[in-house]
C-alpha cells in the first residue's frame, strides 16, 4: 500500500465517524429547530436568524439533503431524512422566491438528492409537483427580470434563478415525460437570460459587461458608497463565476442554446484577465468597480478570499470547467494550479471563516474534491485529504452539530473584524450539515450524472 493511499484509508475512518455524528445530532427535526432558533444563534451584527426552516440553504431541506446522501449506503437514515422533508413542507411559504433560498425549490433541490438514491424511488408524486410548481414560476420570474435593471438577485446562487435551473437539470431524469417537458422549457430560458447577461450594455457612456450592478441596485449603503458608478462582481455566489459554472455545467448535461459557447468565452476571458499574483500565488477579486473595469484606477490589493462564495476557489472552478466546455486545456491548467496553491498554504493563513461550506473550509475541499475527481488529479486529491486532516481539528464535542459557525462580532467583515462569535448552526451552508456532506463526499463519490447536495451550489 501507498503512503497515499495508507492517508486516505486511515483518514478516510476519521471522517466517517465525524459524519456519523454529526447525522445523529441532526436526526431530530424539533431537536436542530429548538436549538438553531435560539436567541444565540443570531448573527452578532444583524440580529438574523441563522435559521430559516423552509430554506435549502439554512433549513430542513438542506439538512434532508445531507442524510439523503447518507442513505445510499444505509436506508436507516431515510427515516430522519423524511422528517425533515416532512417539517420543510409543513412550513412552506405561499409565496416564495425564485431561487433556493426558501419555497419549493429549496424542498425540490432536496429531493435530487432523494432521487439518486440506489435502490429506492423516493417521493415520485412530490418531486413532479414541486418540479411542475418550480418550473413554472421559473418561466415567470425570469420574464419578470428581463425587465428589470440588473441586481445581484437576478442571478446569484440563492435567490436567482441559476442554482434552480442546475437542480431542475440534476432531477430532470427523474421526471415523468410532461413534467420533463416543462423543465426543459424553463432550463433553457434560464440559459437564454443569462447568456444575455454577458451582452455588453452602456454604464455612465461606456461598455460594461451585462451583469454590471448600477448605484442604485447596490444591496446596501456601504455598497453605494464604496462603488458609486456600480460594480462587477466576480464570485461564484453573488456574481459571474455563477452563471459561468451553470452554462458549462449545462452544456455537459446536454443543453445549449443559441450564443451560449460565445458567452462562456466571454466571461471566462473576463475573469482570467480579472487575475492577480502575490506571494501566494493566483487570486481574484471579489468585485470590480466601474473605475477599475475602464482602467481608470488600479486597485493594487483588491479584497479577496479563499472560498466557495468569493475568490480562488469558486472562480477557478468556474474557469476549469469553461476550459473543458471551450476544449482549452490551458485554461483548465491555470484554474487547478491556483487550487493547488490555495491548498499547499497553512490551512490557518487561508482567508475564510471556520470550517463551514460557505466562506469556510468546507468550500474549499468540496471545490477541490469535485476538480480533482473530474479532472482525474491524484496530486490535488492528496492535498485535499492532507488539507481536510485540519479542519477535523476544528470539531467540538460540546457543539450540539459538532462544528460551529464561525462570524465576524465587529464591524468590517472579515478581514477587519477583531472578534468572532461561534454559533450553532445545522444547515447545509453555514452549519454542520455541509461541513458533514462535504467529509461524506471526499470518501464516497457521486456516479457520474447523479444529483447530490452540491448540484444546488453548482459543483455537481
Amino acid at each position: 500500500m501507498n503512503v497515499d493511499l495508507q492517508l486516505k484509508t486511515g483518514l478516510s475512518m476519521e471522517f466517517d465517524e465525524a459524519v456519523i455524528a454529526i447525522g445523529g445530532a441532526l436526526s431530530d427535526p424539533g431537536n436542530v429547530r429548538q436549538i438553531a432558533t435560539g436567541l444565540h444563534n443570531q448573527e452578532p451584527l444583524s440580529g438574523f436568524s441563522t435559521w430559516q426552516p423552509s430554506s435549502y440553504t439554512i433549513g430542513h431541506p438542506g439538512i434532508a439533503a445531507f442524510l439523503f446522501r447518507l442513505s445510499w449506503s444505509d436506508d436507516h437514515w431515510l427515516t430522519s431524512a423524511h422528517a425533515h422533508v416532512e417539517a420543510a413542507v409543513a412550513v412552506l411559504p405561499k409565496e416564495s422566491q425564485i431561487g433556493i433560498s426558501s419555497g419549493p425549490g429549496a424542498v425540490l433541490a432536496a429531493l435530487t438528492v432523494a432521487a439518486s438514491h440506489p435502490r429506492r424511488d423516493l417521493y415520485p408524486l412530490l418531486r413532479n409537483r414541486l418540479a411542475d410548481w418550480t418550473s413554472e414560476h421559473h418561466l415567470s420570474s425570469i420574464s419578470v427580470l428581463s425587465g428589470k435593471p440588473v441586481s445581484w438577485s437576478h442571478y446569484d446562487v440563492f435567490s436567482g434563478p441559476t442554482a434552480l435551473t442546475r437542480v431542475l437539470i440534476s432531477i430532470l431524469h427523474a421526471l415523468k415525460p410532461d413534467s420533463r417537458a416543462r423543465a426543459e422549457n424553463a432550463i433553457r430560458a434560464c440559459l437564454d437570460y443569462l447568456v444575455q447577461l454577458t451582452q455588453l450594455v452602456d454604464a455612465h457612456g461606456s461598455l460594461v459587461p451585462g451583469w454590471w450592478v448600477d448605484y442604485e441596485q447596490q444591496q446596501t449603503d456601504d455598497d453605494r458608497n464604496s462603488y458609486p458608478h456600480g460594480d462587477l462582481n466576480a464570485g461564484l455566489a453573488h456574481g459571474i463565476a455563477g452563471p459561468l459554472a451553470l452554462l458549462c455545467l449545462s452544456k455537459e448535461a446536454g443543453f445549449e442554446v443559441a450564443g451560449q459557447i460565445e458567452a462562456i468565452r466571454s466571461v471566462s476571458d473576463w475573469l482570467h484577465n480579472q487575475r492577480r499574483i502575490n506571494v501566494d500565488g493566483a487570486y481574484w477579486p471579489c468585485r470590480v468597480s466601474w473605475e477599475e473595469q475602464l482602467g481608470r484606477v488600479v486597485v493594487e490589493h483588491p479584497l479577496t478570499r479563499d472560498a466557495w462564495c468569493y475568490g480562488t476557489p469558486g472562480v477557478a472552478w468556474s474557469l476549469a470547467l469553461a476550459g473543458r466546455a471551450l476544449g482549452t486545456p490551458s485554461l483548465t491548467d491555470i484554474a487547478l494550479n491556483a487550487l493547488r496553491e490555495v491548498l499547499l498554504r497553512d490551512p490557518s493563513t487561508w482567508r475564510t471563516d471556520g470550517p463551514s461550506f460557505c466562506h469556510g473550509a468546507s468550500g474549499i475541499l468540496q471545490i477541490c474534491r469535485r476538480a480533482a475527481t473530474m479532472f482525474s488529479d491524484q496530486g490535488l486529491e492528496s492535498l485535499t485529504f492532507k488539507s481536510a486532516k485540519a479542519l477535523l481539528a476544528q470539531q467540538d464535542d460540546d457543539a450540539p452539530f459538532r462544528f460551529r459557525h464561525v462570524t465576524p462580532a465587529t464591524h468590517g467583515g472579515w478581514s477587519k473584524a477583531n472578534r468572532f462569535d461561534y454559533l450553532d448552526s445545522p444547515g447545509i451552508l453555514i452549519g454542520g450539515a455541509g461541513v458533514g456532506a462535504m467529509l461524506h463526499t471526499l470518501t464516497h463519490q457521486t456516479k457520474e450524472g447523479t444529483g447530490d447536495w452540491d448540484s444546488a451550489f453548482l459543483l455537481s
